[in-house]
């Protein structure tokens, strides 16, 4: 089976028809920029759910190279740390 990117929308949509909108949470533990190996923004998340009213946790981890400009300035960092926590 392959897997086919589902946009953060989507997601955000199953998790409210399934679970309902007050039984999950989304939280951004971290999310720092690193210059260790390229200059990089490494975000934790986690997802907090109540299942059958039994609190579920998972975290994650991301990741988003920060896009630079051809004269070397920064495109939008902002932007850049939207994606690592997505």
């Amino acid at each position: 089976v392959a897997f086919r990117f589902v946009s953060v929308n989507e997601v955000i949509a199953r998790l409210n028809d399934v679970l309902g909108v007050e039984n999950w949470t989304f939280e951004v533990i971290s999310c720092e920029r690193s210059l260790e190996g390229g200059d990089n923004i490494i975000a934790h998340v986690r997802l907090s759910a109540y299942i059958n009213d039994k609190p579920l946790q998972r975290d994650a981890y991301g990741g988003s190279e920060v896009k630079t400009k051809r004269d070397g300035g920064l495109l939008d960092l902002g932007n850049d740390h939207k994606i690592a926590v997505s």
